[in-house]
């Protein structure tokens, strides 16, 4: 196989054919877009091959890794919990995060603490993730560590905080995502609005109103939906 010339049809003959130890091997494909197509494609391979999953994520290439992590959030099973959550102390960041999004994924509460964990990474791009897969879990023990997070220096970091707080649910963000409608970033003030909404609790009514009068464009449409979605829930 020349992984330089693979092509999706090449892939999709290769999974229909279930040829796991060529899609693992072609993970080390150079472009980033087509190893995601290949981690796709072992992930619909699913159960059958999860023990070849398994002891690919040992494997000395780090872009094997981080597809097969990728893959095995797509197949969702248990058995891979505790492997991804060894990988969360791989020495490559891209591997790290593709656990995270696993774990995720998998939605397994094992997850939750060693998840709180890297929320204080050195690397934002560790901490991003981290914080986007607590929100898919939504176990309440990441509420208070994902507050924290809503003042992380990074943008990107602070906006899947209060995204992923809207999914938990828990009114003991409410104030602190209150607080978000300010943030200086349209981002983050449009996921903490987005979160409010989710939770539906009163007292965000006013600061979301407040909001509205102040904001514009994609920032304007997520206040104004979270208002409506509160007040529909308040007249139910």
């Amino acid at each position: 196989m020349n992984a330089s010339t693979l092509s999706k049809s090449d892939i999709q003959n290769m999974k229909e054919e279930g040829n796991v130890d060529e899609l693992i091997n072609a993970l080390m494909l150079v472009d980033k877009e087509m190893r995601s197509n290949v981690a796709i494609a072992l992930g619909e391979i699913g159960e059958p091959a999860i023990e070849l999953f398994l002891n690919a994520l040992r494997n000395i290439n780090w872009e094997i890794r981080e597809g097969v992590a990728f893959a095995l959030g797509k197949i969702g099973d248990e058995r891979a919990v505790e492997p991804l959550i060894k990988v969360l102390r791989d020495e490559y960041e891209f591997v790290r995060i593709g656990a995270e999004t696993a774990l995720g994924d998998i939605g397994d509460k094992r997850a939750v603490e060693p998840l709180i964990q890297a929320l204080t990474h050195k690397d934002y791009r560790i901490r991003q993730g981290a914080a986007t897969a607590l929100g898919k879990i939504e176990d309440d023990r990441a509420v208070d560590p994902l507050i924290k997070v809503l003042s992380d220096e990074k943008r990107d970091v602070r906006s899947k905080a209060a995204l992923s707080l809207g999914e938990i649910g828990d009114k003991r963000a409410v104030e602190p995502l209150i607080q978000a409608l300010n943030d200086e970033s349209w981002i983050v003030r449009g996921e903490a609005a987005k979160a409010l909404g989710e939770i539906s609790d009163e007292r965000a009514i006013e600061p979301l109103t407040h909001s509205l009068n102040e904001e514009e464009g994609f920032t304007k449409q997520d206040v104004k939906a979270a208002l409506d979605k509160i007040k529909a829930k308040k007249s139910s």
